[in-house]
């Protein structure tokens, strides 16, 4: 299903530059402390809207998701409890009967497993790496969900950064993004773009080199 691989959801580099000042013994101006951009603001109520475009057959079928965080809550994993909210999306109008449970760290995006009305798995991997470098790599658990709610972990997938500051068009703006391609078995990719403090804006699905599938950011709701 469509929504089963939109895991998520992707990672944005910190951009870095460097400043020379010059000042005189006398003259030393405080320095604003570094503020490490979010990969994905994790506030309740951050809402972003998608223009989602489906190639199927020769033809364009064009519709609207939704991806809300809903909620937080407190799960166990390793005997460690972590604090993490609800990535859950509204697809083609109706609610996935199937929530992420995602939560930010000093090294990005993480992955803590998926919820629903009938079954719960809590993995522990990271997602959207941030800071980081184009071709830096690593692995996240392949946990998916199928219509009837039922959960299950699918051994592990292959992520990469593949670029980092990629401009990326949509109707909400021109961003500057971090992309993650994240490969599913054989014949499938799913590229998804990350801007620093607004989060995932973007995604591609490759289906046997060909597009099968492309979301832009429409609008977006971040509370401050």
């Amino acid at each position: 299903m469509k929504w089963s691989i939109l895991i998520g959801v992707v990672i944005l580099a910190v951009l870095s530059a460097t400043l020379f000042i010059s000042c005189s013994e006398d003259d030393k101006s405080p320095t604003a402390p570094y503020q490490k951009e979010s990969i994905c603001p994790l506030s309740k109520g951050n809402i972003w809207t998608f223009v989602d475009s489906t190639f199927f057959d020769h033809q364009v079928y064009v519709d609207t998701l939704r991806l809300e965080i809903s909620g937080d809550t407190i799960v166990t994993f390793e005997n460690m409890d972590y604090r993490v909210y609800f990535w859950s999306w509204e697809i083609w109008g109706a609610p996935s009967n199937c929530t992420r449970l995602v939560r930010e760290e000093d090294d990005g995006l993480w992955d803590l497993g998926i919820v629903s009305s009938s079954d719960t798995l809590i993995t522990r991997s990271l997602w959207a790496k941030n800071p980081v470098s184009q071709g830096e790599c690593w692995q996240r658990d392949n946990v998916l969900c199928d219509c009837a709610g039922s959960i299950s972990l699918l051994g592990s997938v292959d992520i990469e950064c593949v670029a980092t500051n990629e401009s990326f068009e949509t109707q909400a703006g021109v961003f500057s993004c971090n992309v993650y391609r994240t490969h599913f078995g054989q014949t499938t990719d799913v590229y998804e773009y990350f801007a620093p403090d607004i989060g995932l804006v973007g995604y591609v699905v490759i289906v046997d080199d060909e597009m099968s599938s492309k979301s832009t950011l429409c609008s977006y709701h971040i509370n401050g």
